[in-house]
C-alpha cells in the first residue's frame, strides 16, 4: 500500500503502527525507530521474526538486510586485568570508501559522539575506549590516529544492547510557508551481546575479547561472534 492508498503517512522519526480487523481488534503492531531516507524496514526472509533495514521492494519479496560499511567489530566488555579502564569497542570499515563519522554516536550502556572531523578509511579500524590513556599504555598497536575516547558509562559484564547511529534530517510543513527541520539519529548497526550459551566463554573475564567473525554478517546472532585468539601472548611451560 502506498501513502496515497492508505490516506496517511508514516513518521520518519519513528512511531507505532497497528493492523486491525473490521471490528477494531488489533491483529498485529510494530514500533519502529527513526528511518533513513530511501531505506525500508522489513522482515527477512519474508515472515521471519526479526526486522531489518533493507532496500525497498514494493510488491515483491523483501531484500536481504543492509549491512553498514562501518560497524561493530570487537568488544572488550569484561577485561581480565585493568578493570573498566580496559574496556573498548572497535569499529571496522569493510567498505571501499572512507566514511565521515561526523554526527555519529554510540549508545546503549555507553555514550560517545564522534568529532565532526572524524573519518574512518576503507579497511581501517577505530577503537573507542573508556580510558584511552590506559589503552595507549598497554597496547603497542594503538595510537592517537586509531584510538578515541573516553566514552561515558561502561560495558555491562552480563550483556546488553549497543547501537551506532548516523545523523539524518527530515522536513515537515504546516501546509503554508512554515518548514520545520527535524534531526534524527538512525540506528545503522547494533549488537546485543550476552554471556553463556553460544556467546564466547573466554571473552567473559577470561582474557579474550569478543570478535566478529565476518564484518558482513548479522551482528545480532551469537554464532557470528567468537573469542579472540590470544594464544600467542604466552607460551607453554613444562610443570
Amino acid at each position: 500500500f502506498t501513502e496515497a492508498q492508505m490516506g496517511f503517512g508514516l513518521n520518519a522519526a519513528g512511531e507505532t503502527i497497528y493492523f486491525k480487523n473490521t471490528n477494531g481488534a488489533v491483529l498485529d503492531a510494530l514500533k519502529f525507530g527513526a528511518q533513513e531516507n530511501g531505506v525500508s524496514f522489513g522482515r527477512y526472509p519474508d515472515g521471519a521474526a526479526e526486522w531489518s533495514r533493507g532496500t525497498p521492494t514494493l510488491g515483491t519479496n523483501n531484500a536481504p538486510p543492509l549491512v553498514s560499511a562501518v560497524g561493530f567489530n570487537e568488544l572488550m566488555y569484561h577485561p581480565l586485568v585493568g578493570g573498566d579502564d580496559a574496556q573498548y569497542v572497535e569499529l571496522f570499515n569493510h567498505g571501499t570508501n572512507a566514511v565521515s563519522l561526523a554526527g555519529w554516536k554510540l549508545g546503549g550502556g555507553i555514550s560517545w559522539s564522534f568529532a565532526t572531523n572524524q573519518t574512518l578509511g576503507a579497511g581501517n579500524y577505530l577503537v573507542v575506549g573508556r580510558n584511552i590513556s590506559y589503552l595507549l599504555t598497554n597496547y603497542a598497536q594503538l595510537n592517537g590516529a586509531n584510538t578515541v575516547g573516553n566514552f561515558s558509562g561502561k560495558l555491562s559484564g552480563s550483556g546488553e544492547r549497543l547501537t551506532m547511529t548516523m545523523p539524518d534530517t527530515t522536513f515537515s510543513t504546516n501546509g503554508s510557508d512554515h518548514v520545520t527541520t527535524n534531526h534524527l539519529d538512525i540506528v545503522v548497526d547494533e549488537v546485543t551481546y550476552g554471556t553463556g550459551g553460544r556467546w564466547g566463554r573466554w571473552s567473559d573475564g577470561g582474557g579474550s575479547s569478543l570478535e566478529l567473525i565476518d564484518a558482513r554478517s548479522d551482528k545480532r546472532r551469537a554464532s557470528n561472534w567468537a573469542d579472540s585468539d590470544d594464544t600467542a601472548k604466552s607460551s607453554w611451560a613444562n610443570i
